[in-house]
């Protein structure tokens, strides 16, 4: 990512490379996110269907 080294974050050690940390930072963050974001849209598509079941059979 040569956009992060003119960054204020590697304003000490412009020249190097940014560390093995953020790169593996950058897609396992998304991918978590995106883990969150389906579980809670699976277990809202859950409860609602579970409410429209509750409520269909009284």
């Amino acid at each position: 990512f040569p956009a992060f080294e003119n960054t204020s974050y590697y304003g000490s050690v412009p020249s190097s490379p940014p560390p093995l940390t953020l790169l593996l930072a950058g897609p396992l963050g998304y991918g978590l996110v995106l883990a969150l974001a389906s579980a809670a849209t699976a277990l809202a598509v859950r409860v609602s269907l579970r409410r429209a079941s509750l409520s269909s059979q009284s």
